[in-house]
């Protein structure tokens, strides 16, 4: 082989390898970004779910609070209320 040759063999693996090595570098770096930020989105995500949850159910409480303490129910509490539960 030619001292052009191996030059030129040389000059290739070396630019390859470069190029491989921050290839790897981006793509390492960039899963890992996105990887991260997709935890912090799932986090998020959930958190939100959860307070929605909360909140809700605090609503429904409220509800029924305000059904309870309206002034019809209490004369319901003697009545049978079968009737209105039976299908016609």
């Amino acid at each position: 082989m030619s001292f052009r040759t191996r030059l030129l063999i040389l000059f290739t693996l070396t630019i390859v390898v470069a190029v491989s090595l921050v290839t790897w570098g981006v793509m390492t770096t960039s899963r890992r970004g996105f990887e991260q930020q997709d935890s912090n989105h799932s986090e998020a995500f959930v958190a939100e779910f959860q307070r929605e949850f909360a909140r809700r159910g605090q609503d429904i409480v409220g509800n029924v609070q305000d059904i309870a303490q309206a002034e019809g129910t209490p004369r319901m509490e003697g009545r049978n209320m079968s009737v209105l539960l039976t299908p016609r």
